[in-house]
């Protein structure tokens, strides 16, 4: 029921109180809020989790993907500057990530910086398979930035 999905998720809000070190814990707990639909609550646990695991490419993921929802898939628009900070972070601990590759890429050439959108995407072709149903978006991407 609603009510036991409450309490659990107000438990595990009371532990991390108690224990804010606990980067697994903000996570799940972020993601029990997505799960209920509160925004708000969400982005803050998600942003405890980065300032408890600075060096953990999974927290500043999880917060740029949340901050990137109600962004349109087909922007044209630069990305929200916090996003753009949180998917440089992900890079940083994990030079391979592919959605910040792909993300910070479209940021990129969406601020006309074709030259750093390009390198970006080159680096996201080489880790996606042959087969790998996003390897067309990328390559159709890299096409449109030719003159």
């Amino acid at each position: 029921s609603q009510k036991m999905i409450r309490a659990m998720v107000d438990g595990l809000a009371a532990k991390l109180k108690a224990d804010p070190a606990n980067v697994d814990g903000w996570l799940r707990l972020a993601q029990s809020y997505k799960v209920l639909g509160e925004g708000a609550p969400r982005l803050d646990a998600l942003r405890q989790a980065v300032a408890h695991g600075p060096e953990r490419a999974d927290a500043h993921l999880a917060l740029a993907e949340a901050l990137l929802e109600p962004v349109p898939a087909d922007t044209t628009e630069p990305l929200p500057a916090d996003a753009v900070i949180e998917l440089r972070a992900v890079l940083k601990a994990d030079p391979n990530q592919s959605n910040a590759l792909w993300y910070l890429g479209l940021d990129a050439a969406n601020s006309g910086r074709k030259d750093e959108a390009e390198a970006l995407w080159q680096h996201l072709l080489q880790k996606l398979a042959p087969s790998s149903p996003n390897r067309a978006e990328v390559e159709a991407r890299l096409a449109k930035l030719k003159p």
